[in-house]
């Protein structure tokens, strides 16, 4: 006797949408202090050396909302990456 297999498809779910780290996200990131507080920025640098028609929009947005060091660091590495590729290096880290 033939089986009969009836196949049902799922809904189909839209995949979640993968957002590149922006120098904006980082205060939230590292506002927890301890010694891993510059992962983030690590993270940053990484996803810049990756994505290179991405740089402008991960640093559209100034960083805000932390203490003024944190600030510093997040402006540091910002600008040291704009330099290194020749990107006009935002208003927010000049």
């Amino acid at each position: 006797m033939p089986v009969r297999v009836r196949v049902q498809r799922a809904p189909a779910d839209p995949l979640p949408v993968y957002r590149r780290v922006r120098a904006a996200d980082l205060p939230a990131a590292m506002a927890g202090g301890g010694p891993r507080e510059h992962v983030p920025l690590t993270f940053f640098a990484r996803e810049w050396a990756a994505w290179h028609d991405e740089r402008v929009d991960m640093i559209r947005e100034a960083p805000q909302g932390c203490d003024e060091d944190d600030l510093c660091r997040i402006a540091a590495v910002v600008h040291t990456l704009c330099d290194r590729d020749g990107i006009a290096a935002p208003r927010t880290v000049t």
